[in-house]
């Protein structure tokens, strides 16, 4: 029996199995290809990037030698390394000496002993200033024993720390409340109590000078009983204005630095204002300041009295100017109406209208217009006319109100008439 012969699959669209076949041989090398050419792309060497060169300088260090340490291991002297930073010197206030006759004698005295101090003359006043502070002293010194009338303005550093003490009665002692914050441990200078400006009315509100920079010495701002009560302290707000001496009644000082001549604000007296024997009012005071009668030297009237600067950038109010009314009398007969027509059309308002300025009619004439409010107010004329010619009308106006009928009124009005013409 002859053996079969196998014969070669012949390709035939409509099976599956042959498209299959066709697509894998077709997509195989599209594969492979792909993958070498991810190798190479992984494989390509990355170009250098180069860069310009540049110059570089060698630049010092002007801090070297703080890191500068010797072979001894020693630190670098100051010399080498940097120098001390200069101490601020607190600037120096001046000294106001006042004019007087040998106030030639006096400045040579002081320009032969302190050469580097100036002197300006200011009004009535020599501006001195210091060049230190051991010149100040000096200068101050040196016035007092040619007892000369001067002031000094102390330096910030050396003036008070004022507070206020509120929470205690208008009936408190100051020296109560000195003794006790003196027993707390403040450096109490001095206890005031504050008034009020013009009636000069006790107010529960204590003002305390404490002095500054004391070793040890408790915050103020921390007290929180005095008297065996609970308090409050605030800072103390001066009020606005100049600043008026107690002891001389010049300005721009305080007592405290004062070296000039006491005088009275009452009877300019060399007493302070105080202890002035005047306590009551004085109806036509003479001011001790300008010379000139109806105010005290306190007095913001005075010409003599320092006017307050306005700030740096605020605007200067002006005063309220009184406001004056103009009044017109209202058109008659005319509407909205009528005024919007004449408008659109250009032309001049009615005849009819009467014009805005008319006169108004006196109390004593009619008006033209038979008005009844101008025919009552003509009536109460009439009448007011009546009752000044027969005074006896007015005299028996009680006995009309207390008549019961109309009859006795008109009773007693006829015999007040009547008595008139007797």
């Amino acid at each position: 029996m002859a053996e079969s012969c196998i014969l070669p699959a012949t390709f035939n669209p409509e099976k599956p199995e042959t498209t299959q076949a066709k697509k894998h041989c077709l997509t195989a090398p599209l594969a492979e290809t792909k993958k070498q050419n991810k190798k190479q792309q992984r494989n390509k060497a990355v170009k250098p990037i180069s860069f310009p060169q540049v110059d570089i300088t060698p630049v010092q260090n002007k801090f070297a030698a703080l890191a500068t340490i010797a072979d001894n291991s020693e630190p670098a002297s100051s010399d080498q390394t940097i120098q001390d930073e200069p101490e601020i010197t607190p600037k120096v206030k001046p000294i106001m000496l006042r004019m007087n006759e040998g106030y030639n004698l006096v400045l040579q005295d002081l320009n032969r002993k302190f050469p580097t101090a100036t002197q300006k003359h200011t009004g009535e006043w020599f501006k001195i200033i210091a060049a230190t502070s051991d010149d100040h002293r000096g200068i101050t010194n040196l016035l007092k024993e040619l007892k000369q009338e001067y002031y000094s303005i102390p330096p910030l550093s050396e003036r008070p720390l004022k507070v206020v003490i509120k929470g205690l009665p208008a009936t408190t002692d100051i020296n109560d409340i000195s003794t006790d914050l003196i027993n707390q441990g403040f450096p109490v200078i001095k206890v005031a109590q504050l008034t009020q400006r013009q009636s000069k009315f006790p107010l529960p509100i204590f003002m305390v000078e404490i002095r500054k920079h004391v070793p040890d010495a408790p915050d103020i701002f921390d007290l929180s009983k005095c008297c065996y009560l609970s308090v409050t302290v605030d800072s103390f707000r001066k009020r606005p204005g100049a600043t008026q001496c107690y002891n001389c009644n010049y300005f721009h000082h305080s007592s405290v630095n004062c070296f000039l001549k006491t005088r009275c604000l009452k009877c300019s007296g060399e007493h302070r204002t105080g202890d002035c024997h005047i306590k009551e009012k004085i109806e036509n005071p003479q001011c001790i300041n300008c010379k000139e009668t109806g105010h005290l030297a306190n007095s913001r009237k005075c010409s003599a009295f320092p006017q307050q600067k306005p700030k740096k950038g605020a605007t200067e109010q002006n005063p309220k100017k009184p406001v004056t009314f103009t009044s017109k009398i209202a058109e008659t007969n005319l509407s909205y109406g009528n005024v919007s027509k004449n408008r659109q059309q250009g032309s001049a308002p009615d005849a009819t209208s009467e014009p805005a300025n008319k006169k108004r009619p006196e109390s004593g004439e009619t008006s033209t217009s038979g008005s009844n409010t101008f025919g009552f107010m003509t009536a109460i004329t009439e009448f007011r006319k009546l009752f000044q010619e027969l005074p006896g009308i007015l005299a028996a106006g009680k006995a009309l109100r207390n008549a019961a009928t109309l009859e006795e009124k008109a009773d007693i009005y006829f015999e007040a008439v009547v008595s008139g013409f007797v």
